[in-house]
């Protein structure tokens, strides 16, 4: 069955300041019996003290000189998987006399520090393996597909006026933002200690790794920012930003309409400020190609100023945690309440909805940007916004 019987030899340090349940004495020991339920982590025990300095001028207890009217109930962390999210030991120490009774204490409360099970440790030792390697993967390949857009612009330097500057101000920013906050909170959990220590450097090592593909990526989007940046003042006289604000603003406004009714359904939801702020700006990074899409359509873009690798690369590199969410959420792996190292909750919307939304947004925003190359920016609008960008032809008897 689930439930077996079993007892024990309780032994407590007490702390003569908030000592009232065993007075007169530091330490103090006493047998209990009674179930534990192994699926559940339930254990109810009755408890027997001695109680020989607390009995003189008291009539005969019914147990000699043992007080065995005492109920403790301990919840352990269960090993059915699908309770591992709880990793604290709780429980009370309840007296079952009446409250007039000499021998009566309040109920004391008992709590511990995190604690795992063999199974556990091993499952979050191969969860923090995967997370990093598929961080570390992402990393690489984001890095790789900044490097091809270099190489793409380099061949055609006349795209880089095309290039949107807001689309790359995301992207940076998405690289910059995990630099400048400390990560090492996350690699360095004192509750996990004594179960990462078994890995051997595997996590300081992949640390190091993160930090450094992380920061090459970010100094290469930095760099095709600013190319793009020299191309557009090189093109506008009137200032790189001249040909930014069409798309800019309307940008801004969608962003604005978006995380109004984000902050609005996740504040009912009793969501913090910070978190819904933080997953909003994972979301802007997902999509980062409707920059790009509405640029396109204000410059009625008929170039390649975006290449196939890049687009889509990037595209699945933003579209691998959701895609992983969506495993974990099968319990691929055991535990549920835990740190994470890649996709986590705090950092962008992962739920089984999002997961579906932002994935097939992202896929679209690829394609209107293959089709905008192909047959130009505002191949399904009137591009009535070239108008602002363009010169205007005047007739030589004018002049």
């Amino acid at each position: 069955g689930q439930s077996m019987n079993i007892s024990f030899e309780v032994s407590l340090g007490l702390n003569q300041r908030s000592n009232k349940l065993f007075p007169n004495t530091s330490s103090m020991r006493f047998s209990a019996e009674g179930l534990y339920n192994w699926k559940t982590g339930m254990l109810c025990l009755i408890a027997c003290r001695r109680v020989e300095e607390l009995i003189h001028g008291m009539s005969k207890l019914d147990d000699g000189n043992k007080d065995c009217q005492i109920h403790i109930a301990v919840q352990y962390p269960p090993t059915n998987p699908g309770y591992f999210g709880k990793r604290r030991i709780t429980g009370k120490i309840i007296s079952l006399r009446e409250q007039n009774e000499q021998l009566y204490f309040s109920p004391k409360s008992l709590t511990s520090d995190l604690i795992f099970y063999k199974e556990q440790a091993a499952n979050a030792l191969i969860q923090i393996d995967v997370e990093i390697i598929m961080r570390v993967v992402s990393l690489t390949m984001a890095a790789l597909f900044v490097v091809l857009q270099l190489r793409h612009v380099k061949k055609n330097p006349k795209v880089l006026p095309h290039v949107s500057l807001l689309m790359l101000s995301l992207l940076t920013l998405g690289y910059l933002i995990p630099l400048i906050l400390n990560f090492e909170a996350i690699f360095s959990s004192t509750s996990k200690q004594n179960i990462l220590q078994s890995s051997g450097g595997w996590l300081e090592m992949n640390e190091v790794i993160v930090r450094l593909m992380t920061m090459l990526a970010f100094l290469l989007l930095l760099r095709l920012l600013h190319l793009a940046w020299a191309g557009k003042c090189e093109f506008y006289s009137e200032g790189p930003w001249y040909s930014e604000q069409g798309a800019c603003w309307i940008c801004g406004v969608c962003y604005a309409i978006v995380g109004l009714i984000a902050s609005i359904v996740y504040g009912v939801g009793g969501s913090k400020t910070l978190d819904v702020s933080k997953a909003f700006a994972g979301l802007t990074v997902d999509f980062f190609l409707f920059p790009q899409i509405i640029g396109n359509y204000v410059w009625d873009v008929r170039d390649a100023a975006l290449s196939p690798p890049f687009y889509c690369g990037m595209t699945f590199v933003r579209l691998l945690p959701h895609l992983y969410d969506i495993v974990r959420k099968f319990e691929f792996f055991s535990l549920k309440s835990r740190r994470y190292y890649y996709a986590s909750p705090s950092w962008n919307f992962y739920s089984i909805s999002w997961d579906a939304v932002i994935p097939c947004g992202s896929l679209l925003c690829a394609l209107l940007i293959f089709l905008q190359q192909r047959y130009g920016g505002a191949f399904l609008w009137i591009p009535f916004w070239r108008r602002r960008i363009s010169y205007e032809i005047v007739s030589p008897d004018s002049l």
